[in-house]
Formats: structure tokens, sequence, C-alpha cells
């Protein structure tokens, strides 16, 4: 949610629309640039406010973010680990957080077999 909010402000500047950094300068000289860490957690700060959201929001929430969306649309541990830069996969898992939904999913794709004599459920 508030990425989209950032992304659509990021598309109106084609130089920045072009980069491949997640955050980068919509203004001033160095537009289409990564930006500077202080400036890119003003902006997720203010991207936060604007949304109501009352807890402090920071780009590194982003990355945990990330983490769960690529495990959440079936990407492997090892995928997510190398996306995100980890050293250690241990370092990954704390990044992937499941939902109640896809860990209901997961149960309801196993066929266990029949409690009941005779296979008869």
């Amino acid at each position: 949610m508030l990425y989209a909010a950032y992304c659509v402000e990021r598309d109106r500047v084609p130089a920045a629309r072009r980069s491949d950094f997640v955050f980068v300068n919509l203004r001033g000289g160095e537009i289409g640039r990564a930006m500077r860490d202080g400036r890119a957690r003003e902006v997720v700060g203010a991207l936060g406010r604007r949304a109501g959201i009352e807890r402090v929001v920071t780009p590194h929430q982003f990355r945990h973010g990330l983490g769960t969306e690529l495990a959440e649309s079936g990407r492997s541990l090892d995928e997510v680990q190398m996306i995100l830069g980890h050293a250690q996969v241990e370092t990954t898992r704390r990044y992937t957080h499941t939902s109640r939904a896809r860990l209901r999913e997961a149960i309801e794709s196993v066929s266990l077999p029949s409690t009941m004599p005779g296979g008869a459920r």
C-alpha cells in the first residue's frame, strides 16, 4: 500500500521510472539516482502518516514485506535468500512471515488418511 503510493509519484518522473533502485530521487540534481538513507526514511515516514499508520514506518520494513510476499507467492527460501542478499538462511527466515490463510491452504492441500475404520469418511 505505501510502496504503491510512492510508485504512483515515482512513475510520473521518467528518469525515476527507469531506475533499478527501490527509492530514487524525484527532484533535484540527481533525479533517478538512489536516495540517501535519511531521505528514504523521511519519504517512507511521510507516506505512513499520510496512510494513517500511527506507528513509525521505515524503509527496512519493505525488506520484510518483500521476503514475505516472495514466500507467499511460492518462491523457495533459497530464492528469497539470494534476492534479499543474506549470507545465512537463518536470517532469511526472520524476513518471511507466513499468513494464517497460507497455513490453512497448506493443511488443506494434504490428503489426510481417514480416521474411520475401514477407510470410511
